[in-house]
């Protein structure tokens, strides 16, 4: 996992060169500026590993701090979307989802815009829940409930299901605009089995999605990292 961090630099060094040269090597991700003299960047090296990377590109550096200020303490002064970036462990854009579900019956889904997850789980309807079992698939649509009442892979869900099992579904709520990318990002962190695609590349810039609610079988945070 990547994590952000703040380097700070001698006056003598090129910044612009540098970071050119440590964003195009594989285990650094998206950069920027907010002073003179340091930059921040998203890497999954730790400080050490960092400082021989920079060294590598400037072998005669003479004032170089590095830290991580991911999950760190921190205060200052910057322009709020480098905040954003911040405060997002490191991702350009963040998204927060709060599932609703679960429901045995696509016809109790909303006619909304929003993501939904489909899984395989038993029913206990004496005690009114359901056990999850797996995650099937994550979709995205314009109108749920439509989307659901003549599913093209309801079928294939089926074929997962053993003996006692069914289907059931959950939902959140999510704007038209923002369908594809946090659909993307969703699908990359959870890799549900009857995805086809979208679970081994990611090609929007790094995205944060924290879940809550009914989220049953879904990481609760993570960052969906750019491949490369």
């Amino acid at each position: 996992m990547k994590k952000l961090f703040l380097i700070t630099l001698g006056a003598e060094i090129d910044r612009k060169s540098l970071v050119e040269y440590l964003g195009r090597r594989k285990n650094f991700g998206m950069w920027f500026y907010s002073m003179p003299c340091s930059f921040f960047i998203y890497s999954s090296l730790d400080a050490g590993e960092i400082a021989l990377a920079i060294k590598e590109k400037e072998p005669d550096i003479k004032r170089c701090f590095i830290t991580c200020v991911t999950d760190a303490n921190y205060y200052g002064r910057m322009p709020t979307d480098h905040w954003d970036i911040v405060n997002n462990d490191g991702a350009e854009k963040a998204y927060s989802l709060t599932f609703e579900g679960y429901y045995l019956k696509p016809s109790g889904l909303p006619h909304v815009s929003g993501l939904y997850c489909v899984y395989k789980c038993r029913d206990n309807p004496e005690r009114n829940t359901v056990s999850l079992k797996q995650l099937l698939y994550i979709g995205q649509a314009e109108d749920i409930r439509q989307r659901h009442e003549a599913h093209e892979k309801k079928k294939d869900w089926e074929n997962c299901l053993a003996s006692g099992e069914t289907l059931c579904y959950s939902y959140a709520r999510l704007a038209k605009s923002e369908l594809d990318r946090c659909e993307a990002a969703l699908i990359f962190i959870n890799k549900p089995i009857c995805n086809a695609n979208l679970k081994d590349r990611f090609e929007y810039l790094d995205t944060s999605v924290a879940v809550s609610g009914n989220v049953g079988l879904l990481v609760e945070k993570a960052v969906a990292e750019q491949t490369k």
